[in-house]
């Protein structure tokens, strides 16, 4: 049976697993669409007895930005920051961020957001230049941000890790951090190290998300719940 389809079963069964999938475009979560731009951070992913009894997880793969973590309010105060300092006088509100980036600020977002927001009606190759080595700054203030930062986790997310490694569930985390930075992160956020609380943490380099994604499903066996906040994790 689909995983939707159990969450709907669950739900009407009185469970209380409302979504359990976050991302700004327009995909399936528990059964429905979620429109441009909608979040759900209210409970999406709660858990109970009920629910570790009718869905047992071999692997939970959680992504780091936006599904264990609230990252988006730092993508976006870099991105504002990294832009005032390439000479734009643009600032990216937080309907906007949400729209256009999620929780996090790839390079592909990035140029898209810039070539159709800043210049629509310029494009050249130095301009094209500019918008990249703007965005490796943005990547690298949201670095020292994230650095000095303790970050509030996703409401629940926590409660539901435990469920599924009680059940003996295996936890993966996924991100394109440092995977110093990301135990460092968890470390501070959690009071644990974050070898106590995924079996794995595998960071996205230049292959993207396809092979991060395989690595962190790699030797599962059984049912994998994928908590993905990317639209490219999602594709992958």
């Amino acid at each position: 049976m689909p995983l939707a389809r159990r969450v709907e079963d669950h739900n009407a069964a009185g469970g209380c697993l409302d979504v359990w999938m976050r991302c700004p475009g327009k995909v399936r979560a528990a059964g429905r669409k979620l429109q441009e731009g909608e979040f759900r951070t209210d409970a999406w992913c709660r858990c109970n007895e009920g629910w570790t009894a009718s869905m047992m997880l071999s692997r939970l793969i959680v992504r780091l930005e936006g599904g264990l973590f609230l990252t988006a309010d730092i993508y976006r105060r870099a991105a504002n920051e990294a832009l005032a300092e390439a000479g734009f006088a643009h600032v990216i509100g937080e309907d906007a961020f949400a729209s256009a980036f999620g929780h996090d600020v790839t390079k592909e977002r990035f140029l898209k957001y810039a070539t159709s927001r800043l210049y629509p009606r310029k494009q050249t190759a130095d301009l094209h230049t500019l918008f990249e080595v703007t965005h490796k700054h943005l990547r690298q203030i949201a670095g020292d941000m994230l650095a000095g930062a303790r970050l509030q986790t996703v409401p629940g997310v926590l409660s539901l890790i435990e469920a599924v490694s009680e059940q003996g569930g295996e936890i993966a985390l996924l991100t394109r951090l440092p995977i110093v930075l990301a135990q460092k992160l968890v470390r501070e956020a959690t009071g644990r190290d974050a070898q106590e609380l995924f079996e794995r943490i595998v960071r996205e380099d230049k292959n993207g998300p396809v092979t991060a994604m395989m690595q962190a499903v790699s030797g599962a066996n059984g049912r994998v719940l994928v908590i993905e906040t990317s639209a490219e994790g999602l594709a992958a």
